[in-house]
This record gives structure tokens, sequence and C-alpha cells, in this order.
């Protein structure tokens, strides 16, 4: 128990806390170490989301790919920064608090994609927001995406 630092050529891992929960933006539980494996992949294997056309009363699109296929893709929002904030899978590139898509976990398909129509409100334009999801399948979080919503 407690903490520890662990590394090899490519990455050290500092432990101490954990996230409590089946949500990956979940609550931060201390003291907690780190007893597992560990999986990862080069930044060109990551989770890759897009966001276009956010379009405040009408549509925009969300697309995720790289992801575990036939895995389940935690996806969530920000209104209030791009963070950064450390968390057990990564950089967060949103500021607490998020919210979870309300569809999300969402389902990727054969090759590790999906993709989704998005109806920001009117009230949104002008407005920034911050996105990221997180893969379940390999632990691994996405690029972080800033769009304003015209």
């Amino acid at each position: 128990t407690g903490s520890g630092s662990f590394g090899n050529s490519d990455m050290t891992i500092v432990t101490g806390n954990g996230m409590g929960g089946d949500n990956p933006f979940g609550t931060v539980v201390t003291p907690r170490t780190w007893n597992g494996r560990l999986r990862y992949r080069s930044s060109a294997d990551l989770p890759h989301m897009t966001v276009d056309d956010m379009v405040a009363g009408g549509t925009g699109e969300l697309s995720i790919s790289n992801c575990t296929p036939g895995g389940k893709i935690h996806a969530a929002y920000s209104l209030n920064g791009g963070g950064p904030v450390s968390s057990t899978w990564g950089t967060v590139y949103m500021t607490p608090p998020w919210k979870n898509f309300p569809s999300s976990p969402f389902t990727a398909d054969p090759n590790g994609e999906m993709s989704m129509s998005l109806n920001p409100p009117a009230s949104f334009s002008g407005r920034t927001v911050w996105l990221q999801c997180l893969d379940w399948g390999s632990a691994t979080l996405s690029n972080g995406v800033a769009t304003t919503i015209l």
C-alpha cells in the first residue's frame, strides 16, 4: 500500500491516487497503489476524436476512431475549460466539472470507430466546448478537442 514510483525507458508510474467506480471520469480515491498490469500503445494508435460543424440550434458530428473493436467508449464534455487534469488514464483536457454524454458509454464498431450527430442548444452559440473520450478496452484517453459552437 501507499505510494511508489516504477518505470522503464518509455514511462514512469507514480502511485498514490486512483479513480473509483466504473466511470472513468469519477471520484479520486486516495491512498491507492498500482497493483496490476499495464498495456500501452504508441501515439499513432491512440483513440482519436474529431468534432465537425457544431451549429447552435442545429447539428454537429462527433467521430471517434482507433478504439478497441466492439469495446466501450466513454465520452465527456466540459463548458469550463481545457484542463489539463491528471488522471489514472493520463491527461484529461477538460476542466471539471465535466459531464458524460447522455448515451455514454458508446460501443465501437468492428473497426474501432463510432460517430454520432450532436444537437447543441441555441443558447450555446459562441460558447467553447472541450471534449474527450476514453477507450475502456485499452484504458486510453483520446486527444482533447476544443470547438466553438457557431
